[in-house]
């Protein structure tokens, strides 16, 4: 229900006057938050784990609510990708990598560019999740 042309979404293109990046505060893409060809993306799951708060309202992800709950769901769903019998077996391997289909998208699954992305923004993230889980260690004593 927003104008396109009066929505501001991130990555501005001085070039041409218009933008072409990410929408609300999680920046979601686009055709991930909703595929208008193929009817599908994490709008109508958000809609579905947020039935009895939506009431008849379709999410949105300039919404806080919807934005967050789409990145749990995002965010779940590159999880499960990164384990599995092909997939990694230490927690931090996987939580680089979960980073890295967060940063590069989660369908970027060609080995050459998730490696890049887990050696770089994944692994710093991952790193950064190990200090967390020590200061919540110390916390549960």
């Amino acid at each position: 229900g927003r104008n396109p042309a009066t929505t501001p979404v991130s990555c501005p293109i001085p070039s041409d006057g218009s933008y072409g990046g990410a929408m609300g505060p999680a920046q979601f893409m686009p055709r991930t938050w909703w595929d208008i060809e193929n009817g599908y993306g994490y709008k109508k799951r958000v809609a579905k784990v947020l039935k009895y708060v939506l009431n008849g309202r379709s999410p949105s992800p300039f919404v806080n609510l919807d934005a967050f709950v789409g990145t749990m769901l995002y965010l779940s769903d590159a999880w499960d990708m990164c384990a599995g019998p092909k997939g990694f077996s230490t927690t931090f391997d996987r939580r680089s990598c979960t980073a890295a289909k967060y940063y590069s998208g989660i369908s970027n699954t060609t080995k050459k560019t998730l490696g890049k992305h887990m050696r770089g923004y994944g692994s710093s993230v991952a790193k950064m999740a190990q200090r967390f889980q020590k200061d919540i260690d110390i916390l549960d004593l």
